[in-house]
């Protein structure tokens, strides 16, 4: 479904990914870790076109992408839920979810509304909110539910558990898993290592712009270097 092929890419002369190449299949849920500055979000950021390679290919369904525009790159199925959530706070959570399917007609929207309610309840309870006065956690299912509502068929998520509660952060897990159980593929960056890797069909590590170690979600929770560095093993 995605391969990103060698991609090098810069903030002004600082090269932030050097050469970076992964795979997600479909209906396949995929980890990218590493540590903080790694080039996660930046790889996130440069599939869905708010960034764009010097060189390199992005091919989304056998349609190369790197050129297009991000909202090209939506409509052709791609969502994200960025890093911070980065909700409109002094919309209501309705108004959020509408936002998120402005390239969706009447009838679509009714039927992902639908979906979405099922998935997150507290939504539907919370949906004349706004999103502002939600608390993290709610913030969180609804920067979900708002990608959702373009319908992609693959979804990247940016740091989902960041500074929330264990708890919730379990919860979101299971959700994440239900989604993938819909056929929408997921592309997941999470600090969260062992739960992300343990849920996921493969994983990438990345350090410094680069892959140093990919493979399946076992393999990666097996490796010696992930368990000392990353879980503490």
């Amino acid at each position: 479904m995605l391969e990103v092929n060698n991609i090098n890419v810069f903030y002004g002369k600082f090269q932030a990914l050097q050469g970076v190449s992964l795979t997600v299949k479909k209906k396949e849920n995929v980890a990218l870790i590493g540590p903080n500055g790694a080039g996660k979000t930046t790889t996130l950021k440069t599939v869905s076109g708010l960034l764009k390679p010097i060189s390199g290919s992005i091919t989304f369904n056998n349609t190369r992408i790197d050129k297009f525009p991000p909202h090209q790159i939506a409509k052709l199925g791609i969502g994200l839920v960025p890093e911070g959530r980065q909700l409109f706070e002094k919309l209501t959570v309705y108004e959020n979810l509408l936002m998120g399917a402005y390239l969706k007609s009447g009838s679509e929207i009714r039927d992902t509304l639908e979906f979405i309610f099922q998935l997150f309840p507290i939504l539907k309870e919370r949906r004349n909110q706004l999103a502002g006065t939600l608390s993290g956690g709610e913030q969180q299912m609804l920067a979900i539910a708002r990608a959702l509502m373009l319908k992609p068929s693959l979804l990247m998520i940016d740091e989902m558990s960041l500074g929330l509660m264990p708890k919730l952060v379990s919860q979101l897990f299971k959700i994440v898993e239900r989604i993938r159980d819909e056929g929408v593929s997921i592309l997941i960056v999470e600090q969260h290592v062992e739960s992300a890797l343990k849920m996921s069909d493969r994983g990438y590590l990345m350090e410094q712009g680069r892959i140093v170690l990919e493979g399946t979600g076992d393999e990666m929770l097996k490796s010696e270097y992930i368990r000392k560095v990353y879980l503490g093993i």
